[in-house]
């Protein structure tokens, strides 16, 4: 009996200045972080079709210690 291997895969952006960038911060498309990014999130669609992933984990997360460093 042949066991199916799920394809699956795992990607992890960093929030500061990888999602939450320039663009994001300055679009007129409040609380939208598809528009500013749409360019990745097309570079990750094609890469998801292209190799036919049957599960796709999307982690978003930051490594921010303090709001006022960050923003200086």
């Amino acid at each position: 009996m042949l066991t199916r291997v799920t394809k699956t895969l795992l990607v992890s952006l960093d929030w500061d200045g990888c999602v939450f960038n320039l663009n994001f911060l300055y679009s007129d498309k409040v609380n939208n972080v598809i528009y500013p990014n749409e360019k990745l999130f097309s570079n990750l669609d094609e890469i998801i079709k292209k190799n036919n992933y049957d599960k796709v984990i999307l982690m978003v997360g930051s490594n921010r210690q303090s709001h006022d460093l960050d923003v200086a």
